[in-house]
C-alpha cells in the first residue's frame, strides 16, 4: 500500500519538533534551592515519575537531567533510579531496545551496591519489557527474581506489582482463573492500603478476565469503575488504557459504533502525551471498526497513519542502534570509575579488618596474662568455689528435672483433653450433618470418601426428598476444622431452611435463596461469620426421567458414561456471602440427561490441591484423569480405591485441606 509522501513528510517533521522539549523554568529554578545534586537528581526522579503518564517526553528529560546530577555528585543509587525511570519511559513507547539497554545499566548499578529495593525495581522492570515483547517466560522469571529481592528489602509495593504482573502472564496464558486470583488478592490489599493506582490496575486485571469470560456486563461496569479512578487521579494515559479496553469490549460484541467512539477518545489521548505504541493500537483498530461499518474511505485514513507511523518508529529504532554502541562506549570509559570505587572500598575494608584483628588480638593477649597472674594466685581459692558451684548446679538441675516432668504431664493432659473435645466435636457434627447416612440410603450404588483435616471438617453434603425427586448438594465451606465445622452447620441449616420456604425451587433458586439469607448471621449469633463464605454445587435428580437439574457456586462436578468419557460441569464461579459480588449475583439453573450406568462424581477442592511429595499441587486435569480411571471399576470398591490414591499421592506430606469425594451410580 503507497503512503501518501506529504502525509509521511509531514509525521517526521511533526517527530524532529516534538523531539526539542526544554524543561520549565519553574523545576529549573526548585532545583536551584536544593543544597547539593544528590537532592536535585531525587526531586528530578520523583518529578518525572509523577508526570510520566501525562507528559513522557518531559518526564524523560528530566530523567535525563536526574542522570546528570547523580554522576555528577557520583550517586550510584540515583544513576540506577534515573536509569530505570528512562527504560520505563522507553517501554510505555514502545522503543524495547533501548529499554532493556537502560534497565541493564540500572542492574549494574544497583548490584554494585548491593540494595535489594534497586534490584526488585530493575528486575521488575525487565518483566515489563519482556512482557511487552510476549516473552512470557522471560518475564516469569524476572517477576520471581523481584519477588525474591522484594522479600529481602521487605518491600510491599514491589510484592504487589509483582503479583499483579503475575496475573497479566496468567491472562495471557489463557489461565483465567489463577489469573484472577491473583488480581482479586492484589485488589483486596491494594483496598486496604488505599493505594489508588492499584486500585486502578487491579480492577483493570478483573476486567479483562470477566471479558475472557463473556460476563460483557460485569467487564463494562469494571472498566468505568476504572475510568473514574483515572479521572480522578488525571492521569492521561491510564484513561487512553481504559477508553481502548471498552473499544475492545464493544469489538468483542460487534458494537462497531461505540467501539469507534472509545477508540477516538483512546486516539485523542495517545496523541496528547505522544504514546507512539498506544496511538499504532488505536490506527489499527480505528481502521478495523471503519472498515466493519463500511467507512471505506475512513479506513484506509487510519490504515495510512498506522503504516507510516509503524515505518516511523522502525526508523527510529534505527537510530537508536547507532546510539546504543555510543553508549556501551561510554559505559566502557565508566568502568574505571567504577572499578577504582570498588578498590577503595575493598581498601578501606581490609584497612578496618587489619585494625580490629590487631586490636582483638592484643587485648586477647592481655587479658590472658591477667588470667595467667590470677589463675596462679587463687587455683586452690577457685577451685573450692567451682566445687561449691557445681553442686548447686547439681540441685537446680534436679530441681529443674522435676518440674520439666510436671510440666510435661500437664501438657499430656491438656493435650488428651484437646483430643477429646475433638473427637466428641466429630461426633456432633456426624449427629448434626447425618449425610453419609442419607446418601447411602437413598442411593444404594454410591460411595462417600470423607477425609477431615482435623477431625471436624468444613465440607459436608446435604440430601432431601420430595415425592420422587431428590435434592442434594455438596459443600465446601470458609476454613477446616472447628471454624469450618461450625460453617459448615450454618450451611446445612440454610439448605434446610431454604427446602422448607420455597415451593418446589429450582437448583437456582435455592442458591439465590442462600446468598440471600447468609449475611443474616451476622447480628443475629456472632461476629465469627463476619467474613465466611461457602462454594456450593445443589441438584435436583427427577428419577421417573433420570433429569438431573444443578446450579453451582465456584464448584465443579462430573459425570462419566459407559464409554468411561469424564465431562466436567459448572455454571458460576461466585461463593455464597462474596461481599464483593454478593448484590450483583443471580444464579441459573442447566440440567442434564443421565443415561443408564453414568456415575456422577461429586467433589470439593481440597483433593485436587492436595500436595505431594514434589511439593506440586495433583490439580484438576490429573483428578479428572484418575476420576476416568476410576469410573471403569464397580461403585462398591471404588471408595477403596480412590482412598488408596490420596494417601499414595499425600504420601509424607501434611493434609492441606478438608477432602470430601461422592460417586453415585444410575443403574
Amino acid at each position: 500500500m503507497k503512503i501518501p509522501i506529504l502525509f509521511i513528510c509531514f509525521t517526521l517533521l511533526w517527530v524532529r519538533l516534538q523531539a526539542n522539549i526544554f524543561i520549565p523554568d519553574s523545576i529549573i529554578q526548585q532545583c536551584k534551592l536544593l543544597t547539593n545534586d544528590s537532592q536535585r537528581c531525587e526531586f528530578l526522579i520523583n518529578k518525572a515519575q509523577s508526570i510520566k503518564g501525562n507528559h513522557p517526553k518531559l518526564s524523560f528529560e528530566l530523567a535525563n537531567k536526574a542522570l546528570f546530577y547523580a554522576e555528577q555528585s557520583n550517586f550510584i543509587q540515583g544513576m540506577a533510579k534515573a536509569y530505570n525511570l528512562l527504560g520505563s519511559i522507553k517501554c510505555d513507547i514502545g522503543e524495547f531496545v533501548t529499554a532493556i539497554e537502560y534497565h541493564s545499566k540500572a542492574f549494574e548499578r544497583a548490584k554494585f551496591v548491593k540494595d535489594y529495593f534497586l534490584l526488585a525495581e530493575t528486575y521488575n522492570y525487565m518483566g515489563n519489557v519482556a512482557y511487552a515483547q510476549g516473552k512470557y517466560t522471560k518475564a516469569i522469571e524476572y517477576y520471581k527474581e523481584s519477588l525474591k529481592y522484594s522479600d529481602k528489602a521487605n518491600s510491599k509495593s514491589h510484592m504487589l506489582n509483582n503479583l499483579y504482573r503475575l496475573g497479566l502472564i496468567y491472562e495471557t496464558l489463557d489461565n483465567l482463573n489463577d489469573a484472577y486470583r491473583c488480581y482479586k488478592r492484589s485488589l483486596l490489599i491494594e483496598e486496604e492500603l488505599k493505594n489508588k493506582e492499584g486500585i486502578f490496575y487491579s480492577i483493570m486485571g478483573i476486567a479483562s478476565v470477566s471479558a475472557k469470560k463473556e460476563n460483557f456486563d460485569q467487564a463494562y461496569i469494571l472498566y468505568n469503575k476504572a475510568l473514574a479512578i483515572a479521572q480522578e487521579l488525571q492521569i492521561l494515559s491510564y484513561q487512553s488504557l481504559v477508553f481502548s479496553k471498552l473499544g475492545d469490549l464493544a469489538k468483542v460484541q460487534k458494537k462497531y459504533m461505540d467501539a469507534l467512539n472509545y477508540y477516538s477518545k483512546a486516539l485523542k489521548i495517545a496523541d496528547s502525551i505522544d504514546f507512539y505504541k498506544d496511538q499504532k493500537k488505536c490506527y489499527y483498530n480505528l481502521a478495523y471498526t471503519n472498515e466493519k461499518l463500511e467507512y471505506y474511505k475512513d479506513a484506509y485514513h487510519y490504515l495510512s497513519r498506522y503504516v507510516a507511523l509503524n515505518d516511523t518508529l522502525y526508523n527510529s529504532d534505527v537510530a537508536q542502534q547507532i546510539a546504543r554502541l555510543q553508549m556501551r562506549f561510554d559505559l566502557k570509559s565508566k568502568e574505571k570509575e567504577i572499578e577504582q570505587l570498588r578498590y577503595k572500598e575493598e581498601q578501606r575494608t581490609r584497612e578496618r579488618n587489619f585494625l580490629l584483628i590487631g586490636s582483638s588480638l592484643l587485648f586477647v593477649i592481655l587479658i590472658l596474662l591477667i588470667l595467667l597472674v590470677v589463675t596462679r594466685l587463687k587455683h586452690a581459692k577457685m577451685l573450692k568455689l567451682q566445687n561449691i558451684e557445681l553442686i548447686h548446679q547439681k540441685e537446680e538441675l534436679n530441681s529443674a528435672l522435676d518440674q520439666l516432668n510436671e510440666l510435661n504431664k500437664e501438657l499430656k493432659k491438656s493435650n488428651d483433653q484437646i483430643t477429646e473435645s475433638l473427637q466428641y466435636a466429630a461426633f456432633l457434627q456426624q449427629t448434626l450433618l447425618p449425610f453419609e447416612h442419607q446418601f447411602r440410603h437413598a442411593f444404594h450404588h454410591s460411595f462417600i470418601f470423607n477425609k477431615p483435616k482435623h477431625l471436624v471438617s468444613g465440607d459436608f453434603a446435604w440430601i432431601h426428598q420430595i415425592n420422587h425427586t431428590h435434592y442434594f448438594a455438596i459443600a465446601d465451606c470458609t476454613g477446616h476444622g472447628l471454624a469450618g465445622a461450625l460453617v459448615s452447620i450454618k450451611g446445612f441449616s440454610l439448605l434446610n431452611q431454604a427446602i422448607m420456604n420455597l415451593n418446589d425451587p429450582t437448583p437456582s433458586d435455592i442458591l439465590n435463596w442462600l446468598n440471600t439469607h447468609w449475611n443474616s448471621y451476622k447480628t443475629e449469633h456472632s461476629e465469627f461469620f463476619n467474613n465466611d463464605s461457602m462454594e456450593i454445587a445443589v441438584f435436583k435428580l427427577h428419577h421417573n426421567i433420570m433429569k438431573l437439574e444443578y446450579s453451582t457456586a465456584n464448584l465443579r462436578f462430573a459425570v462419566a458414561n459407559h464409554n468411561n468419557e469424564v465431562n466436567i460441569y459448572n455454571n458460576h464461579e461466585y461463593c455464597i456471602g462474596n461481599y464483593y459480588q454478593q448484590s450483583k449475583i443471580h444464579f441459573s439453573t442447566d440440567s442434564i440427561i443421565l443415561q443408564p450406568g453414568n456415575t456422577l462424581y461429586l467433589f470439593t477442592d481440597g483433593f485436587p490441591d492436595q500436595f505431594g511429595e514434589k511439593k506440586q499441587k495433583l490439580m484438576i486435569n490429573s483428578f479428572v484423569e484418575h476420576l476416568r480411571s476410576l469410573s471403569k471399576f464397580p461403585i462398591e470398591k471404588q471408595r477403596e480405591i480412590i482412598a488408596d490414591f490420596f494417601n499414595s499421592w499425600k504420601g509424607k506430606e501434611q493434609q492441606t485441606d478438608d477432602v470430601l469425594v461422592i460417586g453415585i451410580n444410575f443403574q
